[in-house]
């Protein structure tokens, strides 16, 4: 039995794109896989039993039927926490290797996924790091690509210097398509001298990690104050209304499919955005807004949504959406398939996994 990490040096960055890929990659190169998520971080009740988001959702596309408490032996709620803040919780790596144990009996392959960024999990007392040796898991790292690429390397090559020859290899997702040629020419090359294998380099996607308005409205604890008919309407990015007109206007219409972030007072904001290819508004500041702004977006079917929150809190929740829920809709699930089979190269992976 083979176990493979998959974990992230930054939150939001594509375990879960790897993980379906290289799930279903296995799968159809015949062997039985499995997934396992030792820590949860995004408690949801599932008949009355306290599981990840995360792990419902791989349960039922991959079709597994272990129970979720093996599935995901610890979901850290607020509860679980205050026990571990008073020394109350013992044992909790035992509890995650003996839920390993029975997930992964069975398995030719298990797919340990990480949870938030690399260093999350050390409080418990089960961090990755130790994990991924305690589970004795090869590993796949995956970042997001930013436009200040040298953290990203500098990242790679520290996990690289920690767990040494666990390390498969780095995927490099959501890269602009400007930036591909410099991550092949420049950076591959360069961690390649270093030891450290490239997988895979994922193209930015925007219909792939775009979100229905739906779903930030539950994240934002929002309310929607018209159009509830369209929050089926996909968000593929995020702009910030908080310039004059002039220059928001011109800013909007560079973008298309996006939700517009600005203050509930900015009626001139909301009406400019509404001029563009605008799927949502969302109101900071639990500000409503005025009866024309209303009358507009019902003419133009655009939903309109008042947050409790300021612009800043706003802004980070909306990106926590849409890098974490966008795979959750299963339309998603051939689209995420199809993008991981063409953009990584498996030949480590299978050789590990024994194909």
């Amino acid at each position: 039995m083979k176990s493979i990490f998959i974990g992230s040096v930054s939150e939001c960055s594509g375990k879960n794109l790897i993980s379906l890929g290289v799930a279903r990659h296995l799968t159809e190169k015949g062997l039985k896989v499995g997934y396992f998520k030792p820590i949860g971080v995004s408690p949801v009740d599932n008949e009355n039993i306290v599981t990840d988001e995360d792990v419902l959702f791989f349960k039922k596309v991959l079709g597994l039927h272990d129970p979720l408490s093996h599935l995901c032996p610890v979901v850290l709620t607020s509860a679980l926490m205050n026990e571990i803040y008073n020394d109350a919780h013992k044992d909790m790596m035992k509890k995650v290797t003996d839920a390993y144990g029975k997930v992964s009996q069975d398995k030719d392959v298990t797919l340990i996924s990480g949870f938030g960024d690399l260093s999350s999990g050390c409080s418990t007392g089960c961090s990755q790091i130790e994990l991924l040796k305690k589970l004795d898991a090869k590993a796949i790292i995956i970042d997001r690509f930013v436009l200040e690429e040298r953290d990203m390397v500098d990242w790679f090559v520290y996990v690289k210097n920690i767990i040494g020859d666990r390390l498969l290899g780095v995927v490099f997702n959501r890269v602009p398509e400007a930036r591909i040629e410099f991550v092949k020419s420049k950076i591959v090359p360069f961690l390649r001298a270093k030891g450290i294998e490239t997988l895979g380099i994922i193209p930015e996607d925007a219909v792939l990690h775009a979100v229905p308005v739906r779903d930030i409205v539950q994240h934002l604890c929002g309310k929607v104050v018209c159009c509830e008919e369209e929050l089926d309407n996909l968000v593929e990015s995020l702009v910030v209304g908080a310039m004059t007109v002039d220059s928001a206007l011109k800013y909007f219409r560079k973008v298309n499919n996006k939700a517009v972030v600005t203050g509930g007072d900015r009626g001139d904001i909301q009406l400019a955005a509404m001029e563009t290819s605008t799927r949502c508004l969302i109101l900071t500041g639990d500000l409503y807004p005025h009866q024309n702004i209303m009358t507009v977006a019902i003419e133009k079917k655009i939903p309109i949504v008042v947050v409790p929150y300021d612009t800043l809190t706003t802004i980070g929740k909306f990106e926590t959406v849409l890098g974490h829920l966008s795979l959750h809709d299963e339309s998603k699930v051939e689209c995420a398939v199809d993008i991981v089979s063409k953009h990584i190269d498996f030949k480590l992976i299978d050789k590990h996994a024994g194909t």
